[in-house]
This record gives C-alpha cells, structure tokens and sequence, in this order.
C-alpha cells in the first residue's frame, strides 16, 4: 500500500507539473495567433484543468503504460496531460462549450502528434473519439431521461459517463506501449466494473458528502434532475407518498431546499444509500477478479498496482 502511495503522489507530481507548464505555453501561443476573445475564452478551460484533483486519468494512462512494457517517459506523460484535458473538457462542455471545446481540440493535437509510430497514434485517436462519442450518447440521454413535466424515470443509461476517467485512459496507455487488441480487451471488463464502482462513489458523495464540490451543494444534482443509482434505486422502493415527493421536486429548479432535503432522507430511509455502497463493494471485487483471470497480459507490478488502485478512496462511498 505505502509503494501504491508512492506511485500516485509521484505520477500525479509529473502531471501537475507538466500541465502547468503546458498552460502557460498554450495561453500565450492563444493569444498571440487569436487575440484576446480567444485568450479569455481558453483560460476558463486552463483554470478548470489547472484545478487538480487526483489526476486518476492521467495517472492510469502513465501506469497502464508502463507495465505493458512502455519506456518513452516524455511522450507518455504528454497522453496523460491529454486524458486530463478531456477530464476539464467533460466538466465544461455544458456551462462554457467554447471553452471545453478549445480544450478539447488541444488534447487531440496532443495525440495526433505524439511521439510514437503512426498506427499506434491513429489507433489512440480512434478509441479517444469514440470514447468521447460514448459520453456525448450519455449525456443526452441523461438530459432527455425526464418527460416533458420534468418527472424522472427509472430507466439506466447504457452509456458509462465513466468511461472518459478509467477505460480509456488504460487503453490509451497500453496501446501507445505497442499492446495488441487481446490486452486492451482484457483490462476492460476491470476498467468497466471499476468505473461504475466510480460513478456510484460519485453520486453518493455529491450527496450526502461533507464537503460539496466547488460552487455547488449537496442538493443540486437533484434539482438539476440528474439521474443515479440511487434514485433509481429510490423510485423502486419508496411509499407512493414519497414517490410523488420525488416527482415533483426532482429535476425542479424551483423546489424548495426543503422539499430536496426531504428527498435527501427518503433516498436514505429507503436504502438506497445503503444499496449504492454494497454495489460498491460488488463492482470493486468483481474488477479485482477480472484482474487474475487476464494476469498474462501486463506485468506484476502493473497487476499489483491496479489491484491496489481499486482501493482508492475515490471509489469508495462515504
């Protein structure tokens, strides 16, 4: 556990480190080439990227890197800035698209002209892209989830909004190390069940976490109507009393902070807290078995640390 400590501090050290100089050269190459209305647009997205955070993408896409053999350091921690600029693009594109946008299209310059063989970038793009289509289907399908009276439904997204934070960083890294299809294909049923694991630890903490995230409370993913786990979960089991409660103050804007705190104790007195964490722990062991049944295809440090790295805090709920 101490070694796993060592690798993420030291990984995302490099990643900060890196980004920061990359942002001062993107924002003054901005500026001189497009002028200032580009300038300011492009440093919403640089204050976005330069937030921080784990850095679990970037991360991921260094390790993943490595224990398939990779041995160009500088090329690979130029991918990893790229998978956390895609992190800060996913964040903005519905509050300032041009600014997510501008970001984005320099994440995928980065890739287009890494150093390494033509295929293996063409290949990097293609899973980049798609994975990027993936998450635009399940954004509108999150967005249409309600009806037209704004009530949501208990249908699931196919789609992993996750898959930007874990899949695709490993696959990125593996491929630019020269891994074949077979590899790729092994790490995802991991990465799939990890990511959900991700994104039910998310929800959870969005909502009864102690320290809200930046400019939000506790209570705006259930007034902007954003569809999880435990909802769903919620919707299943709650009285018709209750049902109707999360109906009408669900996805409403205008909803009382008394009416949304109500919802907040009926998805607790439900159990749909309670559910969301034993899925947790479910998915975590489930993608730590994934890992011995593929063990051939990365080396054992690579084995250790991603059965490690399941245990992140990240991935637990409160």
């Amino acid at each position: 556990m101490a070694e796993r400590k060592v690798i993420l501090a030291t990984d995302k050290a490099a990643i900060d480190a890196d980004i920061q100089a990359y942002v001062t050269y993107l924002k003054n190459s901005t500026a001189e080439q497009y002028g200032k209305g580009s300038s300011d647009t492009l440093r919403v997205f640089c204050n976005a990227l330069n937030k921080g955070g784990d850095r679990l993408s970037g991360i991921l896409t260094l390790e993943a890197y490595h224990m398939c053999g990779g041995k160009n350091r500088p090329m690979i921690l130029q991918a990893a800035r790229a998978m956390e600029m895609i992190q800060a693009y996913l964040a903005l594109i519905d509050d300032n698209p041009e600014a997510a946008l501008l970001g984005n299209h320099a994440a995928m310059t980065i890739l287009a002209n890494l150093d390494a063989p033509a295929e293996l970038r063409s290949n990097v793009l293609s899973i980049t892209n798609r994975t990027l289509g993936v998450a635009t289907h399940g954004r509108i399908a999150s967005h249409k989830q309600r009806t037209s009276t704004g009530k949501i439904t208990p249908q699931i997204l196919e789609t992993d909004s996750s898959t930007p934070t874990i899949l695709n960083p490993l696959h990125v890294g593996m491929v630019l190390a020269g891994a074949d299809c077979h590899a790729t294909d092994a790490i995802t049923p991991y990465a799939l069940a990890l990511g959900q694991a991700f994104q039910i630890a998310d929800d959870i903490r969005s909502l009864f976490g102690d320290a809200p995230r930046a400019g939000k409370s506790n209570l705006d993913n259930l007034r902007e109507g954003k569809r999880t786990i435990l909802t769903i979960y919620t919707l299943k089991h709650a009285s018709p009393k209750e049902r109707q409660k999360l109906q009408y103050s669900v996805g409403n804007h205008q909803a009382s902070t008394r009416d949304l705190t109500a919802c907040l104790e009926i998805i607790r007195s439900t159990g749909a807290l309670k559910h969301g964490q034993v899925l947790i722990q479910s998915l975590k062991r489930e993608a730590k078995q994934s890992l011995a049944q593929n063990k051939v295809y990365w080396d054992e440090a690579g084995q250790e640390f991603l059965y490690g790295f399941a245990d992140h805090a990240r991935f637990s709920g409160i």
